[in-house]
């Protein structure tokens, strides 16, 4: 599944999260887009499965990334705070971030 905000155009990939990719416009590096490799099968086999992009990082520079896809995690707590579990892939930890962030 491609994703694409505004026309398509030549873009960069670079892989986020297992199989998930921001496609970055070559000069600025700005987000134009994302795919989704094998979208069909990889949905099918995990329903209710979720993904936040994130939208700001200015509060959390070190531990957010700005446009990266994280999965998110069932935690009803945080919710109710209005909050977001995220898998941070590289270090195999869960985080807990303001919703609002995404």
């Amino acid at each position: 599944m491609y994703i694409s905000f505004g026309p398509s155009q030549a873009a960069i990939s670079r892989e986020t999260v297992d199989g998930l990719l921001n496609r970055l416009q070559p000069d600025t590096k700005k987000v134009v887009g994302y795919t989704v490799l094998n979208f069909a099968e990889r949905f099918d086999k995990h329903p209710g499965r979720q993904f936040a992009v994130c939208i700001n990082n200015s509060d959390y520079p070190a531990s957010l990334e700005l446009h990266k896809i994280y999965r998110v995690l069932p935690d009803d707590d945080a919710a109710k705070d209005g909050d977001l579990r995220s898998l941070m892939k590289a270090a195999r930890i869960t985080c807990i971030q303001p919703s609002i962030l995404f």
